[in-house]
């Protein structure tokens, strides 16, 4: 009985270490799942090895290594399927014998405006009580004028990590963007006085500062603004299946920016005759520009999500959320410059009525967020060593309280004031608030991404 079992426990034995170090025939290789896909990676031939295990590649594989290059253990492992007796996340990155690179490139077509920048309000005067001595108008408010919103290119290029431990990822990428817009409104005057009569319309600038200049009727105003965005992200973020059609990728960064931008109106009151005797005759145009700047730069973090789902291998659905505080410095300019001009026959005489500057210059925090979705296709060559990605999508970006610009309210005379011997006439602002403005962008993106 013992000469039998020894007989049983040797030929066990000796199967089980054949089965350990079999050899593939030709035969067998021909059978493997790559050799019609033209794949020259010896992972996916479980049965085979790598020095016997011969793919049959041709020249239109396009593979650049050899099948002695791949004999190192170039399949990523398999995580294991429980943890703790918890369900464990796999791992979305997968290519094999890749160097972890990735590089981006973003065309962006965005929008851009900055909100609550009405340039001008126009009003026509309206005829209230007549009598025989005189009439007496009242204006009554139209429409306000907003700068048109301009679409313009911009760029974002990134470079990225995929890291073997557990599929984390890391990436710096860079978004420049610049717009600019321009607009402007005309009413005519029916008269050659400086105030409209009934009837007529006129326009009315409400960043002009009326502690120089009483606010005048004006003919036109114009308006131009710019925007410079500048923002630099490094993230960190693991992509994870969280189902067969459905992935996962939280993240978090840090977010560098600065940013400027340029907001100026112009009001013009063309000359006209205000002449109250014929001799001589008196043409007074007015010209006021006030110009406000605003300019930012931080550092702060951010935190977002990027969950995708598949239609199948190939294609799907993305979507990006994130929110950012950003805590840096900010500076805000004010500068005016009023001229009036007085065409006196023969003579013309120009008067700066006021150029002036004013500004804030503090810390603060600015909160931004970020939405975007989009269609994407993907696809692996040679072996899953390499990914290409295709993107076309939608983004939505707010800079919440961004800009400040001052606003005078109102002035206040103080007449036959005396200082030494002389009688003055003093007039001092009354009031001014600070006028808050979000940034809005978005708009289409093409991307570019290459895995390798």
């Amino acid at each position: 009985m013992k000469k039998y079992l020894l007989i049983l426990g040797l030929t066990a034995t000796f199967g089980l270490f054949a089965q350990g170090t079999h050899r593939c025939a030709s035969n067998e290789c021909s059978s493997c799942s790559y050799a019609s896909s033209c794949d020259c990676s010896p992972c996916n031939c479980n049965p085979c090895e790598c020095n016997s295990c011969t793919p049959a590649c041709g020249s239109s594989c396009g593979c650049s290594y050899s099948n002695s290059s791949c004999c190192e253990p170039c399949c990523t492992p398999k995580p294991p399927k429980c943890i703790d007796c918890e369900c464990y996340t796999p791992q979305y990155y997968d290519l094999q014998c890749a160097w972890g690179i990735s590089l981006q490139a973003d065309f962006l077509y965005w929008y851009a405006r900055e909100t609550d920048l009405a340039y001008a309000q126009k009003f026509e005067m309206v005829e209230t009580i007549t009598s025989a001595a005189s009439n007496s108008y009242s204006s009554f408010p139209q429409e306000y004028k907003y700068l048109d919103t301009k679409w313009k290119p911009g760029v974002r290029v990134g470079v990225g990590f995929n890291s073997s431990c557990d599929g984390w990822d890391s990436s710096v990428v860079w978004t420049y963007y610049k717009n600019k817009s321009s607009s402007s409104t005309t009413v005519p005057f029916l008269s050659d006085q400086i105030t409209p009569v009934g009837g007529q319309q006129a326009l009315v600038n409400p960043w002009i500062n009326t502690t120089f200049v009483i606010q005048p009727v004006i003919e036109k105003v114009s308006a131009s603004w710019k925007l410079s965005f500048n923002q630099i992200d490094l993230d960190l973020g693991r992509k994870y299946w969280l189902s067969r059609c459905f992935t996962l990728r939280p993240y978090t960064a840090v977010r560098g920016m600065w940013t400027k931008t340029n907001f100026e109106t112009t009001s013009l009151i063309n000359p006209r005759d205000v002449a109250t005797t014929p001799n001589p005759t008196t043409n007074v145009s007015f010209n006021f520009k006030d110009e406000f700047k605003n300019t930012y730069w931080g550092v702060g973090f951010l935190g977002g999500l990027e969950p995708s789902w598949y239609f199948c291998r190939t294609f799907l659905i993305y979507g990006d959320i994130d929110a950012a505080l950003v805590w840096g410095s900010f500076k805000a300019r004010k500068q005016e410059r009023y001229l009036v001009t007085e065409d006196t026959v023969p003579s013309v005489n120009r008067i700066p009525v006021n150029n002036t500057a004013s500004g804030d210059n503090f810390s603060r925090m600015l909160a931004m967020l970020d939405l975007g979705i989009g269609l994407r296709w993907e696809d692996t060559y040679c072996s899953n060593r390499y990914r290409f990605t295709l993107d076309l999508g939608w983004e939505h970006h707010v800079l919440f309280n961004y800009g400040l610009l001052h606003k005078n309210t109102g002035a206040t005379d103080l007449n036959g004031i005396t200082v030494g011997t002389e009688i003055q006439n003093l007039r001092y602002s009354s009031g001014f608030t600070r006028e808050r403005t979000d940034i809005q962008m978005g708009g289409l993106i093409a991307r570019v991404k290459f895995d390798f």
